[in-house]
């Protein structure tokens, strides 16, 4: 079961798992979901083999890491049930941190979402156990890590509540090695309109529907259906964005643009990246 389906479950359910829906809640709604894809990416530029999560709560972004193949270790004393506990590069420690840490840290990636600089402030501790951290930007983790590592990048997941993250690592040589590395690394994918094709008698899974959402840039969003001769599309987009199309007249042409892949699979690119006036779009398969 993903996050998302486990969220509806005990949504739909009234059960009584406050604790464990708000932390859901800030995961799916609140911008976690999108600042773990960042944490994420980051290992990937950077050629690192996971996180160390300090205060990771439920540990449903565990479930990012899973599926990029990536190892995830989350430490949290507030919980005893964890998400994906005991699956395939995914553990956990229900302590507080500093603690002995079961997990081989090296070229991993320290990460702290509203933790450091709030209820953990052993910046010492974190030199000792850590050679990199990216933690969301605040004055007191700022200045206790500036005291053992080397501040080199400040990065940002593009969405609604989105909040700054700052990169620190301890060894200057391997810090100015990090900064090549990221300026060379592609931007992290997001599009203005996202879409994706199927058979017309069919449709699209509701965890398909989410990774919509995930790709394409905004907060409100319109979701429209487009039918060609044979096959369909569910596409989303920023609702301000269908607004602006409407009033200028560029929707309809759109809607074109769209039915003219969808009947030729010649127009088809590679990748299913497609510029339209300007805006990056994806349309790709169900």
């Amino acid at each position: 079961m993903r996050v998302v389906d486990y969220y509806r479950f005990i949504s739909d359910r009234n059960f009584d798992l406050v604790t464990e829906r708000e932390h859901l809640e800030s995961y799916l709604l609140a911008g976690g979901k999108r600042d773990y894809q960042l944490a994420a990416d980051t290992c990937r530029k950077l050629g690192l083999n996971g996180i160390v999560d300090l205060g990771c709560s439920h540990g449903f972004q565990s479930e990012i890491f899973q599926e990029k193949r990536l190892k995830y270790h989350g430490i949290d004393s507030g919980c005893i049930h964890f998400w994906n506990s005991g699956g395939e590069n995914v553990t956990f420690q229900a302590e507080e941190y500093p603690c002995y840490i079961n997990t081989d840290t090296r070229n991993m990636l320290a990460v702290s979402r509203f933790c450091v600089g709030y209820t953990m402030n052993d910046y010492e501790r974190l030199a000792k156990d850590f050679s990199c951290i990216l933690v969301d930007k605040n004055a007191a983790a700022y200045y206790g890590l500036s005291r053992y590592f080397t501040h080199i990048s400040d990065l940002t997941a593009v969405h609604e509540k989105s909040v700054p993250y700052s990169l620190f690592v301890r060894n200057k040589k391997e810090a100015e090695r990090f900064k090549r590395k990221l300026k060379s690394g592609e931007e992290h994918l997001e599009f203005h309109v996202c879409g994706l094709q199927f058979p017309g008698e069919e449709g699209i899974t509701a965890s398909r529907v989410m990774d919509l959402f995930e790709m394409t840039k905004g907060y409100y969003y319109d979701l429209v259906r487009i039918d060609g001769q044979n096959s369909s599309a569910y596409v989303v987009m920023d609702s301000s964005l269908y607004l602006a199309w409407e009033n200028d007249g560029i929707y309809s042409k759109f809607i074109r643009f769209v039915r003219e892949i969808l009947d030729d699979v010649e127009k088809e690119t590679a990748n299913g990246i497609y510029d339209f006036c300007g805006y990056k779009v994806y349309l790709g398969y169900m």
